[in-house]
């Protein structure tokens, strides 16, 4: 008698054959236009706490909880309807785009927060080293995800941990910068 989880691998790699490739990439895009504005939204809602920012929020808390939210919408559908993605390479769309959304809402919040034209130099800044930071930090975490998702399809056990170390090191990516703009900010540097 097979163990359960053998079951759930054919039945998955029989209902992978019915999907049709461009599903996944719909759903890819899907995930990558939705995933950072909704990360966006959630971040910025949790940053209206009383006490503003603090150099730990900025450093440790902020970039765990925007890696993890930009993320989540494309990780929820590798755990539960991995089917739907028929090839990692849509899964690594979906992560990196979203981080190029949420980059992309988050420079137009930074760069029009007042009836002013914002600076070029923050303009810039923020449209390029920006975009380029959360789009490799949500890539690398897609790499997480992605070798899940084979996992999953291969039907062997301990899909989810597969991605955690990526998340973790897009996380650190992440902190990194943001410790490095806190400790150029104090220094006199505006980012």
């Amino acid at each position: 008698m097979s163990a359960p989880h053998e079951h759930e691998a054919d039945e998955r790699e029989a209902l992978q054959g019915v999907t049709p490739s461009r599903t996944g990439w719909l759903v890819a895009i899907a995930l990558a236009l939705l995933g950072g504005p909704m990360a966006t939204l959630v971040a910025w809602l949790g940053s209206m706490k009383s006490g503003g920012w603090s150099p730990w929020m900025l450093i440790v808390f902020g970039p765990a909880l925007e890696e993890v939210l930009k993320s989540c919408l494309a990780a929820g559908v590798v755990d539960r309807r991995p089917r739907l993605f028929v090839d990692r390479d849509q899964i690594l769309l979906a992560g990196a785009w979203s981080g190029v959304c949420f980059a992309a809402v988050e420079a137009m919040i930074y760069t029009n927060q007042s009836l002013e034209p914002a600076p070029v130099e923050l303009v810039w800044y923020r449209w390029t080293v920006c975009v380029v930071l959360h789009a490799a930090c949500s890539l690398m975490a897609a790499i997480g995800l992605a070798e899940s998702w084979e996992l999953a399809r291969r039907g062997e056990r301990g899909g989810p941990f597969a991605a955690l170390p990526f998340l973790l090191a897009a996380i650190m990516l992440h902190g990194g910068y943001n410790a490095m703009c806190v400790l150029l900010s104090i220094r006199g540097y505006a980012m």
